[in-house]
């Protein structure tokens, strides 16, 4: 199969370097503390976040700093195979041990010590990116939440294929037996790498056997420019690495772009519903 055609177009007719259509959305369940939906082409990822709250279990409790509990759980319905995911899954597993070392990186820990924090995270549609849409909106709804925060944060996920870098593979990108693969969280205002999984010279070392070729994952936060994480499942020359990773910075941008611009409505939309005041009661007449 024919991945990029000869007039540099992808499968569903994007360019190499251009990401799918972004949409995010804040209070997206009104009945907890923080919430938030995040869209990326076809996977939609919702967030909800209660707390911070007193540390159900006291041998949990950190004395310095405010304990993160993270899980992800899929629909059944998320992906092409129907089939239902226990919460002991390797997959989701590893996906929540990531997501919370990403958030614990951006929040300001060390102000709600002695106390804890639960983000749930909901996979209702997975069309590849899921890692990236997990984290960003995980980062919406801790923002909707009004957690303090460090920096926000932004993921996005690159690929190299034939001598090209593609941005922002999607599911049957994904599955193509030799790309490589990476994935980066950044926080835009530092530029410091602050988590690398794993990353040696001249190789980025497997972190996971089979299926497919190499994977680079990265979170970003943008205001303080710094690089949270850096993950790939296989490996990848430096080459390789250093083209995939401009490439998915400019992606982690765009959506750093796109979620601030999203929190700022969403605060002008609360500022104004203050300044209106408390609704009146209808009456039978209204």
């Amino acid at each position: 199969m024919e991945y990029v055609s000869l007039e540099g177009l992808r499968l569903d007719g994007r360019r190499p370097k251009e990401t799918r259509r972004m949409r995010c959305e804040l209070t997206a369940l009104p009945g907890t503390d923080g919430s938030a939906i995040f869209e990326l082409g076809n996977t939609k990822v919702l967030a909800a976040v209660h707390g911070p709250r007193e540390c159900r279990r006291p041998s949990e409790r950190l004395e310095d700093r405010l304990l993160i509990k993270c899980e992800v759980s899929m629909a059944a319905f998320s992906t092409g195979e129907r089939r239902r995911r226990t919460k002991g899954d390797r997959r989701t597993n590893e996906l929540s041990t990531f997501v919370r070392g990403c958030l614990e990186t951006c929040v300001s820990t060390e102000l709600m010590a002695r106390s804890q924090l639960d983000v749930t995270i909901q996979v209702l549609q997975a069309d590849g990116g899921v890692r990236a849409a997990a984290i960003n909106a995980a980062v919406l709804a801790i923002v909707d939440a009004g957690i303090p925060m460090k920096d926000t944060m932004a993921a996005c996920s690159a690929g190299f294929l034939d001598d090209t870098a593609l941005l922002d593979l999607n599911y049957m990108e994904v599955r193509i037996p030799n790309l490589v693969r990476l994935f980066f969280c950044l926080a835009p205002e530092s530029n410091l790498v602050t988590n690398v999984h794993p990353l040696s010279t001249p190789y980025l070392v497997t972190t996971q056997e089979g299926g497919g070729g190499p994977e680079v994952h990265v979170a970003y936060m943008p205001q303080m420019d710094k690089l949270v994480a850096v993950t790939t499942e296989n490996k990848a020359s430096v080459d390789v690495f250093e083209k995939s990773y401009e490439l998915a910075l400019d992606g982690c941008r765009v959506a750093s772009a796109l979620m601030r611009e999203c929190m700022i409505t969403h605060a002008k939309r609360l500022y104004a519903r203050r300044q209106a005041g408390p609704e009146k009661p209808r009456t039978v007449d209204d």
